[in-house]
């Protein structure tokens, strides 16, 4: 990607230069009553119940695509709406943004470059309840509204800016630790894995996403 940083230098001065109620308490669905008249408690009466959340997910991407060579850990974060229509399965549609750059120089012009994006994205997590807490994996997908840009200053000198649409995938998994019957704290981490075309070179965002994150069960 250090190449990609330096020939998109040179585009500046070319002349064709262009992503329940949850945390509930014990449910009296989750008790029934024996023969003998005494509640017996089920599997699963101590974990987080059906219901809608909300949550935030702050935390790091790593560039691991060969094509981001050199490009720094950066920020990402995510706003999730969830339902959890099964103890087992949850459905989220989330937004989120992260940010990531580089720097090279050679022949006396010095450049650096930014890559963010914006995406809108739907995930399926798969759930398996163990005592207050919750472990997943989830697989999700969603567009990614990629914007970078360019500044190159020395023998070469200017800026320039480029954007693309790309179709992002997310593998991964995660904990979520109940507090309290609204509030639980977690973490997480997913691949990202993704295409795209800037300055008229393609390659590929693929990255890791760690993050912490709060949920709101209502």
């Amino acid at each position: 990607m250090k190449n990609l940083v330096l020939v998109a230098a040179l585009v500046l001065v070319s002349p064709i230069a262009a992503v329940a109620q949850a945390s509930a308490a014990p449910q009296e669905s989750g008790n029934m009553s024996g023969p003998d008249g005494r509640a017996q408690k089920i599997a699963g009466a101590e974990t987080v119940g059906n219901g809608s959340y909300v949550a935030a997910r702050v935390g790091a991407i790593i560039p691991k695509a060969d094509d981001l060579d050199g490009f720094d850990t950066g920020f990402a974060f995510e706003g999730v709406i969830g339902r959890r229509i099964i103890p087992n399965v949850a459905l989220e549609a989330s937004v989120g943004y992260f940010a990531i750059g580089a720097s090279a120089s050679a022949g006396g012009t010095s450049a650096s470059m930014d890559i963010s994006a914006f995406n809108m994205a739907a995930t399926i997590k798969l759930i398996a309840p163990v005592d207050k807490v919750d472990l997943y994996v989830l697989a999700g997908a969603g567009a990614y509204f990629i914007s970078s840009k360019v500044e190159a200053s020395g023998y070469y000198s200017g800026s320039a800016s480029d954007d693309d649409t790309s179709l992002g995938v997310t593998l991964g998994g995660g904990l979520a630790a109940r507090l309290s019957p609204r509030v639980s704290l977690g973490a997480e981490a997913k691949y990202l894995i993704g295409d795209t075309t800037l300055f008229g070179i393609s390659g590929s965002y693929n990255s890791i996403l760690l993050g912490g994150m709060l949920n709101l069960h209502f």
